[in-house]
């Protein structure tokens, strides 16, 4: 598959500035509408990452 054209470079940006057009009010308002997370639930979600990201660099390493 060959680079991508200018047309198609241009259409894709439309399409991007349209997502942030159509998405931005709805998830402002999801973000302004949610209940805060206790510190216990913050923490979990640092483990959790913190899991996969070591599970993520143990399979870079093992190849």
């Amino acid at each position: 598959m060959g680079d991508l054209g200018t047309w198609e470079k241009v259409f894709i940006g439309i399409v991007m500035v349209a997502a942030l057009f159509f998405f931005t009010p709805s998830v402002r308002a999801a973000l302004k509408n949610s209940r805060k997370g206790s510190g216990k639930e913050w923490l979990e979600v640092g483990v959790l990452l913190a899991v996969v990201v070591l599970f993520i660099v143990f399979l870079i390493s093992a190849t």
